[in-house]
């Protein structure tokens, strides 16, 4: 009994791990290179960050998500699109459980000056 009630219980965190994924190396793909720095347009909404940049390959939060659509695993991992109104700016994150019991965020954001700056963090 002992023997079967491990092996459930093996089964099952299995098949909850496997809904966790980092969105860190998604956030490297349209970010490029980046920066650990204060980001002052994320600043202003008030959105703490691990990682920014204004990437060089996207200029448009479309673009940007046009891409994330293609290739991050929806259909294998929890990954959610949602789009806030965050001090009056629209902000699209894509967020997802990790193992360690924090959400991987990216965040896309269409800046005043008409620039897009991705943000990532993991929150707790």
């Amino acid at each position: 009994m002992k023997r079967l009630l491990l092996i459930a219980t093996a089964i099952f965190t299995l098949s909850f791990c496997v809904k966790a994924v980092t969105l860190f190396p998604y956030f490297c793909d349209v970010a490029g290179d980046y920066q650990d720095s204060v980001n002052p347009d994320f600043q202003k909404l008030g959105i703490p960050l691990l990682y920014w940049e204004i990437p060089g390959g996207y200029t448009t939060v479309e673009q940007a998500e046009s891409f994330l659509q293609d290739v991050l695993p929806f259909s294998t991992e929890t990954i959610i699109r949602e789009v806030k109104d965050i001090n009056g700016e629209n902000v699209v994150l894509y967020t997802s459980p990790m193992l360690n019991d924090a959400t991987a965020v990216i965040y896309l954001y269409q800046n005043p000056q008409n620039r897009l700056v991705v943000g990532y963090d993991e929150v707790r």
